[in-house]
């Protein structure tokens, strides 16, 4: 039986996640102020990035209730290959031989998956 939905976990993760930061960050005596600067600079930025993070995490929590964990993982991971192409094509990274073999292993492993 499950104990609570997939809306729970990103939720808790997030306020858990808050809370460790701010807890480190105070020990470290970061003046909150410094931080809410960055926040008053931007704030359309940070409030899509935030929507965002959670719009994946919250997709990532259903995800895994509706298929297998290993296959819907697998499936996941061919953003691998999103992330090499973009980095060769508009990054213009280098040593990108080694980088896009490791996205063709993961390809190959959706691929096994699949079959």
């Amino acid at each position: 039986t499950r104990v609570s939905g997939p809306l729970v976990f990103p939720g808790l993760y997030f306020t858990v996640l808050f809370a460790a930061f701010a807890a480190v960050q105070g020990l470290r005596g970061v003046r909150p102020s410094a931080a809410w600067r960055a926040v008053r600079t931007r704030p359309a930025l940070l409030i899509a990035l935030g929507v965002f993070d959670g719009a994946s995490f919250l997709v990532h929590s259903v995800g895994v209730l509706l298929a297998p964990v290993a296959y819907f993982i697998g499936v996941k991971r061919l953003s691998s290959v999103v992330s090499v192409a973009a980095g060769g094509l508009l990054f213009r990274e280098g040593h990108l031989r080694p980088r896009v073999a490791g996205a063709l292993c993961m390809v190959a492993g959706v691929v096994l998956l699949t079959l």
